[in-house]
Order: C-alpha cells, then structure tokens, then sequence
C-alpha cells in the first residue's frame, strides 16, 4: 500500500503488515527512567502505525517496498539484559 504521508523513516526491523520494530541498545536497569521514558515516545511518535513511510536505505536497496506505509504491531525491543530490572533505574 503506497502512502500519502511525507514523512518518511528508516525502521530498525519490518515485518510488512505484521510487525514493526524499534531496536535500543541499553540496559534498563542502569538507565534513567527519563531515557527509557524518552525511547518509549520516540518509538511510538516514529514509529507510528499507518502515519509513516517507509524511507529508502543505501547499505539495503530493494530490501523494503519504498514509501509503504507502515503497517503492523509496534515493538520496542532491548538487548539481552545482564540482570533483572527492577522498574527503576539505579
């Protein structure tokens, strides 16, 4: 499905019509609560199901339709943890 949006972003990882992801690099327990506050709302505002376009990426032509919309469930996914969080950050 082509998209009328302008607004065009690089998905971390797309699974078209199913699942979108955006992809963090930190460990939750030693991260402010602010931090994970702040990547929560990027990956919503962002990543925002049917308001968004995917954009072309050079390093993967081809790899994705261009300007679909994106479509799906939206995951926020973290690396494996090294220990069990809390729900604060230390």
């Amino acid at each position: 499905m082509e998209g009328s949006c302008d607004v065009q972003v690089i998905v971390d990882a797309y699974d078209p019509g199913t699942e979108i992801y955006s992809l963090k690099a930190f460990q939750l327990q030693t991260t402010p609560e602010a931090q994970i506050g702040a990547a929560i709302r990027e990956a919503a505002d962002k990543y925002a199901p049917n308001l968004h376009t995917i954009a072309g990426v050079p390093s993967r032509p081809g790899s994705l339709d261009i300007g679909e919309v994106l479509t799906g469930d939206l995951f926020l996914e973290f690396p494996v943890q090294r220990t069990t969080w809390t729900g604060a950050a230390r």
